[in-house]
């Protein structure tokens, strides 16, 4: 009788635990995609306001200091720039939820798998005042590092 009711408390631990912890992987997932398109926004309205300003599109761009890919596409979804591929190389994006949408609605957000970079990606796009589409993109393996880093303190409370 002892023995089945010890075994019955193991299992609801190790379902608590287990439930827990999905529950916390979620929860740093959402806040890091959440921290990471805040910074991508915040990016994209600085590179808006200093294209705004330029008649060189390309020469902002390759100045622009940021932390992310930026690509700057046409509306018809030809890629004008990127800045880390060869922008001539590059198929049509036009196909692209984000650029898409952003087209359609001024601005959009997505998380997919970049076949150039090789990961997924978070991308925030952006239409200009001219119809042309600023996307940036930056990676989402941010979350799996923040649960990583998580995983034995949640293993040594487990235990």
């Amino acid at each position: 009788m002892k023995c089945r009711i010890l075994f019955s408390h193991l299992v609801i631990s190790l379902l608590t635990v287990m439930v827990f912890t999905l529950l916390v992987r979620g929860s740093a997932e959402l806040g890091a995609r959440r921290l990471v398109l805040e910074e991508l926004q915040g990016q994209a309205l600085l590179l808006i306001r200093q294209l705004g300003e330029s008649d060189d599109p390309d020469n902002v761009l390759d100045r622009a200091i940021a932390t992310s890919r930026v690509t700057l596409t046409a509306p018809d979804g030809t890629v004008r720039y990127d800045s880390q591929a060869d922008a001539a190389a590059q198929e049509n994006h036009a196909d692209r939820p984000e650029i898409a949408q952003a087209l359609a609605e001024g601005r959009a957000s997505s998380v997919r798998w970049s076949d150039t970079i090789g990961e997924h990606l978070l991308y925030y796009a952006q239409r200009l005042p001219s119809g042309d589409v600023l996307r940036l993109s930056g990676p989402v393996r941010t979350t799996d590092t923040v649960f990583t880093t998580m995983l034995p303190w949640l293993l040594l409370g487990a235990a």
